[in-house]
């Protein structure tokens, strides 16, 4: 969703994030995307509980992460660039995952 966003945003005429903060900010805000998509699939009948579930947990994983990538951020800026991007992956991991499953 995050890339969905970026794009969106950039065909909008919008600015793509181009800072840290903006970069997790944008990234919190795919979490909860993300667990909602999963949350409407399941009720959909698209993805099992389980797969929601996971999806969710995963997610829930990813904030933690970005966290962590925000105090790194702080003390070794290129670190925290590295894990949040890490995050990211994540959070397109779980896209992907969704996007086979037909959720939008």
């Amino acid at each position: 969703m995050l890339l969905v966003a970026f794009a969106l945003a950039a065909c909008a005429g919008m600015a793509q994030p181009d800072t840290f903060n903006k970069k997790a900010a944008a990234a919190y805000v795919t979490v909860q995307t993300v667990a909602e998509s999963a949350n409407t699939a399941y009720k959909a009948g698209k993805i099992s509980k389980d797969d929601a579930a996971n999806v969710v947990a995963t997610g829930r994983a990813t904030i933690q992460a970005i966290e962590v990538a925000t105090v790194i951020h702080q003390g070794n800026p290129k670190a925290g660039e590295d894990k949040l991007a890490a995050a990211l992956a994540v959070l397109q991991a779980l896209q992907a995952y969704l996007a086979t499953q037909g959720v939008n």
